[in-house]
């Protein structure tokens, strides 16, 4: 409950005029709202953001309920971030509770910015929109949606070609260019999939990425086509995209890795060398960087990097030869 109202607490309980202004979107000042004096005298003894306090008290009383630190610890991190900026004496004492049980996530003798917060934080999160009893994201299994059968253009009626010239068409729509209808493309893809063609339910899934679809649907799309084949690098980045938009940031990571650490000698298809190289340049990012809550790890980040530059990708050539260069210029100036 506590996560709902966090993530959706203005729509369950924000008030449509003061002093949450939702009519304005939350805006000040707002026509609707703060201006109108026949309004105000009808507005609720609430606070604005009324939800948020709602919500860090929920935290706090879920942090009462376990003897987990580091649950507990997220809890009193959470509560006290809803209110840092709104009521910060109503926060310090979930500070206070942090800094007993969580040194870690305080900065600057206040609570460490959300974005520095590391991966275990960020589980937490991600876990909470579905309330632990799942036992994580990775038992997340929803049913595969059935895409209805439209007439599509003439073709030969192999799979192979099926999926080719949905290929085709796909990169055609994204690009501008005329190209079948979105429901004829994702038929075409399903159509294959259905026929045993693990890129077929792949690229349902990429149909709905690319068109900022269901996040369930695109999960229940890729788990389909590595059910079977596991190996389909396609659909284990898609996993892993969609485990990262739920805030499950470990284990999207873990699921890049496994599609990069694949063993590959001969790519017979170059856009599927291209994503590879494109997949390997960005976790040598994370990896360097500690982004999205990794830790750095310069080994792990050279490997991919390697790897990156083995597949041809852009990026990772134009970054070793600003390295080559500068080393070139060190030894002149020795």
């Amino acid at each position: 409950m506590a996560a709902l109202l966090r993530f959706d607490g203005d729509k369950i309980c924000g008030t449509y005029l003061e002093p949450d202004n939702l009519i304005c979107r939350g805006k000040y000042a707002c026509i609707w709202g703060t201006n109108l004096k026949e309004l105000k005298l009808n507005k609720p003894d609430l606070p604005r953001y009324s939800y948020r306090y709602k919500a860090a008290e929920l935290y706090r009383k879920a942090a009462a309920f376990t003897q987990d630190r580091s649950i507990q610890a997220a809890c009193y991190f959470t509560a006290g971030t809803l209110l840092k900026n709104i009521a910060p004496k109503v926060a310090n004492a979930d500070f206070k509770k942090l800094a007993e049980i969580a040194p870690e996530l305080i900065e600057n003798n206040w609570f460490k910015p959300l974005r520095k917060v590391g991966v275990e934080l960020n589980d937490f999160y991600g876990k909470n929109q579905f309330f632990y009893s799942i036992g994580g994201i990775r038992n997340l299994k929803p049913p595969m949606p059935v895409v209805p059968e439209v007439k599509l253009p003439e073709y030969d009626g192999k799979t192979e070609t099926l999926v080719t010239l949905a290929d085709i068409e796909f990169r055609k729509m994204q690009c501008g260019e005329d190209s079948w209808s979105v429901p004829q493309i994702m038929y075409a893809y399903y159509l294959a999939g259905k026929r045993g063609d693990a890129r077929g339910f792949a690229g349902c899934g990429d149909m709905l990425l690319s068109c900022n679809g269901d996040l369930f649907q695109m999960l229940a799309y890729y788990q389909a086509a590595l059910a079977i084949e596991p190996e389909q690098m396609s659909a284990r980045i898609g996993v892993g995209a969609v485990y990262i938009a739920f805030g499950c940031f470990k284990e999207g990571i873990e699921e890049f890795r496994k599609a990069a650490d694949r063993k590959v000698t001969d790519w017979k298809i170059p856009a599927e060398k291209a994503l590879y190289g494109r997949l390997c340049y960005q976790l040598f990012q994370v990896y360097a960087s500690g982004e999205a809550g990794i830790k750095v790890d310069e080994d792990c980040a050279l490997i991919y990097l390697q790897k990156a530059i083995n597949a041809g990708d852009p990026d990772a050539l134009s970054f070793k030869k600003k390295m080559e260069d500068a080393a070139a210029g060190n030894e002149e100036e020795d």
